[in-house]
């Protein structure tokens, strides 16, 4: 809550990148958007395989010199927690009456940007 009065204390729109991830955090967040007036809340998942997660995050490593990614142990822990921690957080906030659009993340940027505005446009 302090993040959002922080960074973002007359947002009428706001948007969260990779949170919530884990149930505790979907209920916390949901609870300070709502006691803030937010009424329109939405969920975008971006689909994506684990092989091509795996690669994705291999070329960061490459790019950004990020050593978490290039730990293969690491990115399979990872990937195994996303299952675990992270996809019943959908079927949460879908119980919440949170729309949650799947939404392909395979593709160029663009391609993926225009699937994500198509699936807004579905409110």
């Amino acid at each position: 809550e302090r993040a959002l009065e922080e960074k973002a204390p007359n947002a009428d729109m706001i948007i969260l990148d990779c949170i919530p991830r884990k149930m505790v955090q979907a209920g916390i967040i949901l609870d300070i958007l709502k006691a803030r007036g937010f009424t329109d809340i939405v969920t975008i998942n971006l689909v994506i395989p684990h092989e091509e997660s795996f690669i994705r995050l291999k070329k960061r490593a490459t790019i950004e010199g990020r050593p978490d990614d290039a730990d293969e142990t690491k990115i399979l822990r990872r990937l195994a927690l996303y299952d675990q921690e992270t996809i019943p957080v959908l079927d949460f906030l879908r119980s919440k009456g949170v729309p949650v659009h799947m939404v392909d993340g395979v593709g160029p940027v663009p391609e993926i940007a225009e699937r994500i505005r198509q699936a807004l446009l579905k409110q």
